[in-house]
This record gives structure tokens, sequence and C-alpha cells, in this order.
């Protein structure tokens, strides 16, 4: 049973997917069973040496066309 703790954070998610449900991904399968599913990985970065910039680096990883992961560091 989950403690009172709990549902503040559950709350928070649900009003969030509330104010989102005309948002969202797409996962499509192949129209042809032999296919198999496309994989995409796309990175970036930029490297700065000096103190006064910083440097970036960021990915993502798609399925099919949609994105499975993302992450970006500064």
């Amino acid at each position: 049973m989950p403690a009172l703790n709990h549902w503040k954070p559950a709350k928070r998610v649900l009003r969030c997917i509330k104010g989102t449900v005309d948002v969202g991904l797409i996962y499509r399968r192949r129209v042809e069973p032999c296919q198999a599913n496309v994989i995409e990985v796309y990175a970036d970065a930029s490297y700065v040496n000096m103190p006064e910039a910083k440097s970036v680096s960021g990915r993502i990883i798609m399925m099919n066309g949609a994105s499975i992961t993302h992450s970006s560091t500064t």
C-alpha cells in the first residue's frame, strides 16, 4: 500500500499526464515482416577551452523514427 509521501509525487505525475494527453510518440512496426527495425544513434559534442564558456555534448537514440532515449550534458 502506498504511503502518504508517495501520493504527492504520484499526483504530480498524473497532473503532468493530464496536461499532455495530446502529445506523444508513435512507435511503428515495420510493414514487411522480413524488414528489420531501424535503430539510429546521433551524437554531437563541442569542446571549449575558455574559462567563460562550457563544453556541451548530447546524444539521441531512435528506433523506427521515434526517440527511445536522449541526454545532454554541459
